[in-house]
């Protein structure tokens, strides 16, 4: 190598450390296709944990279209040794009335989906990363809980970032371009 050739500057390495986040962190709002109007919609939680809300709403701020179900109709029960959900947790639905995600798009052979803006934040840091870490923080990410851990190997696989990247650029232009409706304009009450 010459002294007169120029050295490439590399972009630094990028970092994800798995937090112990669990796709229950995400669950508290979803951003769905309105079953009537079919533009975005948001499906909200009442309450702390999106395992037992109170209540759970799904509005559309474009059409007025409005669907609400009490904690009295969202149960639990115990069966077979282990609780079981009258609701469905994971995939491009929202996890209450079945919605299909707002956020969705095919990628490498697969459907790429977020729930909400903060889930397609973590997806995309995650698959930017260079280098993954497990947690630090080993109280909080019981090993194979988190979100990390859980993810399909075709979205850990290097092979597939730049396919990944593009997803998640679609899915960002899709929230980016998404509009919510009069009670999301800054400045205006919610209704």
């Amino acid at each position: 190598m010459s002294k007169t050739s120029k050295s490439i500057s590399l972009p630094p390495k990028t970092r994800h450390q798995d937090q112990g986040l669990s796709i229950y962190d995400f669950g508290h709002d979803f951003l769905v296709r309105c079953p009537q109007c079919k533009r975005c919609a948001e499906v909200t939680i009442k309450g702390v944990n999106p395992l037992q809300p109170s209540a759970v709403r799904l509005v559309c701020g474009h059409c007025g279209y409005s669907k609400q179900v009490q904690q009295d109709v969202i149960q639990t029960t115990w069966r077979k040794g282990r609780y079981r959900m009258d609701y469905a947790i994971g995939g491009a639905y929202d996890w209450y009335f079945k919605t299909p995600l707002w956020l969705r798009t095919p990628c490498a052979g697969h459907e790429l989906w977020a729930n909400n803006a903060d889930h397609l934040e973590f997806l995309e840091e995650y698959v930017r990363a260079s280098i993954r870490e497990d947690s630090a923080n080993r109280l909080r990410a019981i090993r194979n809980s988190s979100l990390a851990s859980r993810l399909p190997g075709w979205i850990k696989s290097a092979k597939n970032r730049d396919k990944l990247d593009q997803g998640l650029k679609k899915l960002r232009g899709l929230l980016k371009s998404t509009t919510r409706g009069p009670s999301r304009n800054p400045g205006q009450t919610p209704r």
